[in-house]
């Protein structure tokens, strides 16, 4: 597999979780990235719950349960974490 590195700087309120969940669940489901290779940093605990959370519960939507169990192994947390 190779290294996919994304950097993602905007705004409140500019979509940002949005457009992560939906390139996570895309790299996931395609079986470019497993959940253990995923690495995400964000300022807050709860931003860092949510991301993990939605990108569990679009896998879920979609039918992968198994990706979605697995989402406890992704290194997603806050900067100081």
């Amino acid at each position: 597999m190779s290294a996919h590195i994304r950097f993602i700087s905007a705004g409140a309120g500019s979509g940002k979780t949005y457009r992560i969940t939906r390139d996570l669940q895309d790299m996931l489901a395609g079986g470019n990235v497993k959940p253990s290779g995923v690495i995400a940093t964000t300022f807050t605990r709860m931003a860092a719950n949510e991301l993990r959370e939605r990108v569990r519960q679009k896998l879920l939507q979609d039918g992968d349960t198994q990706l979605a169990a697995q989402m406890g192994q992704a290194l997603i947390n806050t900067v100081n974490g």
